[in-house]
């Protein structure tokens, strides 16, 4: 860091949360700001501006609600999440990828100490003069996924570091969550893989804090015939699936103008993927978007060749 900090051993676990592994933790703030309950928001480095914006967004709204959370500190979706929570009256940390006598990165150096300020916190498991270093960003995304009650992958490609933390997640029993995306983004495409492997859907803070809410059984079961059913997940269907059909349609209040000028064009029948967009006044790749989510969350299916209709009731 620019200026020294004082920093200090933290004996683990948290309040039972992560193992011995990560014995000791060195922390910078105050120690309660890594929860719980504590979500963590990550994704690329270069998002694009709906996902940086998507991420600040997440992180306010769950601030707001008394969430902790918590990012990588990178530059990107990290950087966002730590800014909205902050923006939210909430606190925030950061789990570094070096020790914490160093600012990586060093532009974030103001944005780190506004979080210590704010009650929140800079965690890291290495010795503080430890450097940043190749080895060093996979096991931060072990850790950063190790304290989260859930994991939510904003945007990422494949592969990232993101996708590490999110299959740190997956081991550790973490709930995990991601964007829905259009499989054309490149910037996405991790998001696409996730989605596809049983990661929830998430396009709000209510989708997380509802997740947040169920306190049985773990997402990603060994044999999903045996889980709980609180605890299976619905996937992403093949081309030509129907999603679950639900008992009316979508509330209009849970859903985005885009969202509900798509489903409004869906209100004559089965359409093509470009007939929506045309009637939806959207680039034919947000309307792709849109829809897919629309088909994650049940509320219209997929009849395959690129036609798409609404649930039935």
């Amino acid at each position: 860091m620019e200026d020294p900090l004082p920093y200090a051993p933290l004996s683990i676990p948290i309040a039972g949360r992560v193992d011995s592994r990560w014995d000791p933790l060195w922390i910078h703030g105050d120690p309660s700001a890594l929860g719980p309950p504590v979500v963590a928001i990550i994704g690329t480095r270069m998002p694009d501006p709906a996902a940086r914006a998507l991420a600040h967004t997440l992180a306010r709204d769950l601030s707001q609600r008394g969430v902790r959370v918590l990012s990588g500190g990178a530059l990107g979706i990290d950087a966002a999440a730590h800014q909205g929570a902050l923006d939210g009256g909430g606190r925030t940390a950061v789990v570094l990828p070096c020790g914490l006598a160093h600012c990586y990165p060093r532009r974030h150096a103001a944005l780190y100490r506004a979080i210590v300020a704010s009650g929140g916190a800079l965690v890291s498991q290495f010795p503080p003069e430890t450097p940043p270093t190749q080895w060093t960003f996979p096991r931060r995304n072990e850790l950063l996924a190790a304290l989260a009650d859930v994991v939510v992958v904003v945007q990422a490609p494949d592969p990232s570091g993101a996708l590490i933390a999110a299959d740190s997640a997956r081991r550790a029993g973490r709930r995990l969550m991601a964007v829905p995306a259009s499989p054309f983004d490149r910037r996405s495409r991790g998001n696409v893989r996730l989605l596809r492997a049983g990661a929830r859907p998430c396009v709000n803070a209510d989708d997380v804090l509802a997740y947040l809410s169920e306190t049985d059984g773990a997402l990603f079961a060994r044999d999903a015939t045996h889980a709980p059913v609180s605890a299976r997940v619905s996937r992403p269907r093949a081309s030509g699936a129907r999603a679950p059909s639900r008992a009316r349609g979508p509330d209009p209040l849970t859903l985005d103008e885009a969202g509900s000028l798509v489903y409004e064009a869906l209100a004559v029948g089965p359409r093509h993927i470009e007939e929506v967009a045309r009637a939806s006044a959207l680039s034919t790749s947000r309307a792709q978007q849109v829809l897919l989510t629309l088909v994650l969350a049940g509320f219209i299916e997929d009849r395959g060749g690129g036609m798409f209709t609404r649930a039935e009731a």
